[in-house]
């Protein structure tokens, strides 16, 4: 990992550009003089390696070998996982568990986090990934991608053409290997037996072994689905740990980014705040994937994710999940210089580069980013203000979603209202658990419906030592209705 002192540039990158691109040099240069550091490129491991032990790296060495002459580093999308990126021969091992969905339950193409021949193969192609283009000394950073749709560290949502192979949005934690690592877990965390069990769930085992993974309509209480989820989204984040910490070893002294996306929606399996914990642990960074145009919205979507980092010691950069106007890039700038950002991503479209009179020119999003290129810059934000992010009580409300819908929430709009106003930091359970709130003067609670006691214990501890609280709407109630 490179040290990066504050007002150091920032690390722009870009992706679309391809060796094979009409007027490709010109580009390059266009993008360059416009403060563009690197271009990114989806290393695609099927087409690698299509059999065992034998590796055809020439259309990525064609990337990096011309932007590097441009004077452009290189920022490969390293992915290891999904289905449209592994390798037959990877899915057809006997030895290879795949992810397995609670609603139909059957199985998908993609591999499971469980699976511990899974993780052979990610240490194998991350080390033959690194011996081969480490030496060339091209490489900015490396975006890491280890699960879910296009590399998130998530589970499948969507998934890649889905139409392939059995996919959908749901719970993906029903092969055997994951059944057992929830008994296991529900084991650890009731060490008194299946009778304490029992009356903190509502329920009535008769043994362990009759408790699986369920549906969140299937419930029996709301301890219970606040419990499976911890263990769902931390079964995705220690997957997180074993990646980031074999990616570390393969790269040393390189910037790694974990990738991820979405709002934290409960079949995304994903907690920002516990990835950046990971990520932090093994000297990486994160990449979330889901701004907009909107600015409002993205400090609503990107905002746990660059509080976690600050406050953990990651670096993270931004990336969009859809298309963004030019007064969207004005906006996504501001976001990135004010959090604190180490990288802002960009992809290419007609807005950055476009033809005039049969010549290369920077879009309109080009200009502004060629305009703002001085405050591109790290930062180091100071903020007094904590607005309590309520997870739980989002999890209640998006079970009720359309697949792929965001959660549209009253906390939703009071962060965004309140972005217009004043700044502030994003924290959870786990931050506050962990410390957070110290150097904060003020906390908001706002539309939390359902809190953990502990998260209530150190609140209050923080207000008794001179921190000031606000609560918009109800007070909350903790996991038993208390």
């Amino acid at each position: 990992m490179r040290p990066r002192a504050i007002g150091s540039p920032m690390d722009i990158a870009v992706a679309g550009f391809s060796h094979t691109d009409k007027d490709i040099e010109a580009r390059l240069d266009l993008l360059r003089s416009l403060g563009v550091t690197s271009i990114q490129t989806s290393i695609d491991w099927s087409k690698v390696e299509k059999t065992p032990g034998v590796l055809d790296w020439s259309e990525s060495d064609a990337d990096a070998l011309l932007f590097k002459k441009h004077g452009l580093k290189w920022v490969p999308f390293v992915i290891v996982g999904p289905w449209y990126v592994t390798p037959e021969f990877v899915r057809r091992d006997p030895k290879m568990v795949m992810l397995r969905c609670l609603e139909h339950d059957r199985d998908s193409a993609i591999p499971s986090i469980w699976c511990p021949r899974l993780r052979d193969y990610v240490r194998d192609y991350l080390r033959i990934f690194s011996d081969h283009y480490m030496p060339m000394g091209v490489i900015e950073s490396v975006d890491v991608g280890i699960s879910g749709d296009y590399g998130e560290a998530i589970y499948s949502v969507w998934g890649n053409w889905p139409g392939e192979y059995h996919s959908h949005p749901g719970y993906w934690c029903g092969d055997a290997l994951a059944v057992a690592d929830f008994r296991r877990s529900v084991i650890e965390r009731y060490p008194g037996g299946v009778g304490s069990l029992n009356r903190a769930w509502r329920t009535n085992f008769t043994s362990f072994d009759e408790v699986r993974p369920f549906l969140p309509a299937k419930a029996p209480s709301e301890r219970a689905w606040q419990e499976l989820l911890q263990w769902y989204r931390g079964s995705m984040a220690s997957y997180a740990g074993f990646f980031m910490k074999t990616a570390r070893a393969a790269f040393s002294g390189t910037d790694l980014y974990l990738c991820t996306g979405g709002d934290m929606a409960p079949e995304h399996g994903s907690d920002f705040s516990a990835d950046a914990k990971v990520a932090a642990e093994y000297g990486c960074g994160m990449r979330i994937t889901n701004e907009a145009s909107s600015y409002p919205m993205n400090v609503r979507l990107t905002r746990l994710v660059d509080s976690s980092c600050r406050f953990y010691g990651a670096y993270f950069g931004h990336e969009p999940a859809s298309v963004v106007t030019p007064e969207g890039m004005l906006g996504r700038i501001f976001n990135a210089v004010s959090s604190g950002a180490r990288q802002l991503f960009l992809y290419n479209s007609a807005d950055l580069l476009t033809e005039s009179d049969g010549k290369q020119v920077a879009g309109a999003a080009g200009r502004f980013l060629q305009a703002n290129a001085s405050l591109l810059k790290v930062t180091s934000p100071i903020v007094d203000t904590a607005l309590y992010y309520p997870n739980p009580s989002l999890d209640q409300a998006r079970v009720h979603l359309e697949p792929g819908q965001l959660a549209s929430s009253y906390f939703g709009d009071i962060a965004s209202q309140m972005r217009r106003f004043m700044d502030f930091d994003f924290v959870d359970d786990r931050l506050i658990r962990d410390g957070a709130l110290k150097g904060k003067s003020v906390l908001i609670i706002a539309a939390a419906e359902v809190m953990d006691d502990a998260t209530c214990a150190r609140v209050e501890q923080w207000v008794r030592e001179g921190g000031a609280l606000f609560i918009l709407g109800s007070r909350p109630t903790d996991w038993d209705g208390s």
